[in-house]
């Protein structure tokens, strides 16, 4: 599995690139929790799940089905921005099982569940899975994060900082355009 420090990155870049008014900081702090939410498959572990079922780690939690049902509530708690939060929600969520995916380590992610009970790797298999014990964190801890950093925050950070930039050249030019001021678009 991807680390726990990384699965914030997705909600975090999402907020950085659309901003604050569109992702408020109450929906991105809700947002952070839900990016961790899937891993609450491990307590599963604790009362006798076993580790390849649905209900065991990377199962049912980490597929789409869930992502939607998260979604929902989410959307549900955020009525002001239902559709906002619907998507942000979605897209948090359903981000655990693509990077959880992409670790050399583990059977998969049940993506397509409840249609589906497959465990699902990604092609790119690129990222270090992330150590499940304290004691194993603190040995490869810091090989997992600086590949995470590399692979997965580095390049969402940059796509996210090119949204907010241009967010910012774009949206002046876009609501002059929205108020029919059309003759002042082209003098800048």
């Amino acid at each position: 599995m991807a680390s726990w420090f990384t699965h914030p990155a997705v909600p975090i870049a999402l907020s950085v690139g659309l901003g604050n008014k569109i992702i408020p900081i109450r929906l991105l702090a809700a947002g952070v929790l839900l990016s961790i939410l899937p891993d609450l498959d491990l307590v599963l572990l604790q009362f006798g799940a076993s580790w390849s079922s649905v209900y065991g780690h990377r199962g049912f939690t980490h597929s789409i089905g869930f992502a939607a049902i998260c979604a929902v509530l989410m959307a549900f708690c955020y009525r002001q921005r239902s559709m906002v939060a619907l998507l942000f929600g979605f897209l948090v969520v359903a981000s655990h099982a693509v990077l959880d995916a992409m670790t050399w380590g583990g059977q998969g992610a049940a993506i397509y569940w409840p249609f589906s009970e497959q465990r699902m790797l990604m092609p790119n298999r690129s990222l270090p899975a992330s150590p499940m014990s304290v004691e194993q964190f603190m040995r490869w801890g810091g090989f997992v994060l600086r590949a995470e950093l590399k692979q997965v925050w580095l390049p969402l950070m940059c796509v996210a900082l090119a949204f907010a930039m241009s967010r910012r050249i774009v949206q002046p030019k876009l609501s002059q355009l929205l108020r029919g001021r059309t003759s002042e678009l082209w003098r800048d």
